[in-house]
């Protein structure tokens, strides 16, 4: 069995009542409250630390004040407790400058899973828990007292509580002997600074633990001698507040966001897990897995980098050596190789050896293939960065064509021409003939024929 209470959008209440789980109304947002009871506050100082780490440091900072093993409840910061016991801080603290005094929550982790478990398997999943002690309000100084059936609870501003006995339980509200439970008692003179009022709630259709009795005195006096009796009893001024009823549990629906943050339950494991949580738990292995091979991906993508970097520096300081031995005249070495390129270069033009850029290999070729035909008749020679192309014609040839990489015009006056121009071309892998007929003269014996041979230059001559 529950109690529930149904509210619109607007946190009007529709409609409340107490009946199994498979009764209530399935909703968009499902709220819970945990019973005072089961919940026990604690105050206890937590050094100035992240959030992951305070989180960690909960359940053993509070190891002490506990009965039972610490792993056996689920705690819960709800924020700094408020000024009424800010000098118990300082005593507690230690001499710790840093620490401050925190408001926990600890509920009993097994009954709290068990009571989700419960709810969900019945899809009401909670989407916040908060205490029932977050039903009621109390100012500032002033203590919120209210007596319920089956527990009793004292409210401070700061949202610390104080699980009370039923007090006056069983007696009329009318006799003058209603006095303030025991425990409330003990409380306001533990705390360093009282409360300057006490406003004394009831839940409705019970009071002190009970259904109120008949009795003959109308509910004005009922409240009277309450708040008389307790203001005499603990010289603090009290009055009657009012009843809890299920309205008032619309206050949930009006917390703010980070109110709602700060006093939420559901922390940790028993965070509520969206819809796809199932689908990430599936693939958590292929996830780890797959962060596990990119991770060796890195990692030696990063040992090859720096093995390459380590190569590169040696044969950086080889060149150097290198550059420092042939050189030591040398002053600044900024780029060895280009360097030991550029003076190279030097020494080939110094000592009359070609160098790049220079065209008397190219010219070298031509002059060996005007001596291998005599009958050429050149007409032009051009070279350029990349060939050298000579053109020209011979006459009294048979005419074939042949690729080359240079080209050369010749002028052939005899029928060895051709024959001694194609062996010539043979032994220079870097050189193709072709020869074409000259205009539109047929190819015989006696025609005019187009020579152009191309030779691919190795030295990359300049033009001329």
């Amino acid at each position: 069995m529950a109690q529930w209470s149904l509210f619109d959008p607007q946190a009007n209440l529709l409609r409340s009542g107490r009946d199994t789980l498979a009764n209530i109304p399935h909703v968009e947002q499902v709220i819970v409250t945990v019973p005072a009871s089961r919940i026990v506050f604690i105050e206890t100082p937590l050094p100035k630390v992240s959030g992951a780490k305070k989180d960690a440091l909960l359940r053993y900072a509070i190891e002490d004040k506990l009965t039972i093993d610490p792993d056996t409840v689920h705690v819960v910061l709800l924020g700094l407790a408020d000024g009424v016991a800010k000098s118990m801080a300082n005593s507690a603290a230690a001499g710790d400058s840093n620490s401050k005094l925190y408001i926990v929550a600890a509920i009993d982790r097994r009954w709290f899973g068990d009571a989700l478990a419960w709810l969900t398997a019945s899809k009401l999943a909670p989407g916040a828990a908060f205490s029932e002690t977050e039903v009621s309000e109390a100012a500032a100084n002033e203590w919120a007292i209210v007596l319920g059936q089956n527990q009793c609870y004292a409210k401070r501003h700061d949202g610390f509580a104080y699980s009370l006995d039923s007090g006056g339980a069983g007696e009329a509200f009318t006799s003058a002997s209603v006095t303030p439970p025991f425990a409330l008692t003990l409380a306001l003179r533990e705390v360093p600074t009282p409360p300057t009022q006490l406003a004394i709630y009831t839940m409705a259709h019970s009071a002190f633990g009970q259904p109120a009795p008949a009795a003959p005195a109308s509910s004005t006096d009922v409240a009277t001698t309450i708040a008389s009796s307790w203001q005499q009893t603990l010289s603090i001024p009290a009055r009657m507040a009012g009843t809890i009823t299920s309205q008032s549990a619309a206050r949930l629906l009006a917390l703010t966001a980070a109110q709602r943050k700060a006093g939420n339950l559901l922390t940790n494991e028993f965070a509520p897990r969206s819809a796809s949580a199932g689908w990430v738990g599936r693939l958590r292995p292929v996830l780890v897995l797959s962060a596990a091979l990119l991770g060796l991906q890195l990692f030696f993508n990063v040992a090859d980098a720096w093995r390459l970097d380590r190569q590169r520096t040696a044969i950086e300081a080889e060149m150097r050596q290198l550059f420092q031995t042939t050189f030591p005249k040398a002053t600044a070495i900024v780029d060895p190789a280009l360097q030991l390129q550029r003076n190279l270069e030097t020494l080939k033009r110094e000592r009359g050896l070609s160098t790049q850029g220079d065209p008397r290999p190219a010219l070298a070729q031509l002059t060996d293939l005007s001596k291998a035909a005599p009958g050429l008749a050149i007409s032009e020679v051009v070279i350029n960065e990349s060939t050298t192309i000579l053109s020209g014609s011979i006459s009294g040839v048979s005419g074939g064509n042949a690729g080359v990489g240079v080209g050369v015009g010749i002028g052939v006056g005899a029928g060895g021409t051709e024959s001694s121009l194609r062996q010539k071309i043979s032994t220079m892998p870097n050189a193709t003939l072709k020869l074409e007929p000259a205009g539109l003269v047929p190819a015989n014996a006696d025609a005019i024929k187009q020579v152009i041979i191309t030779i691919t230059n190795t030295n990359k001559a300049g033009a001329i």
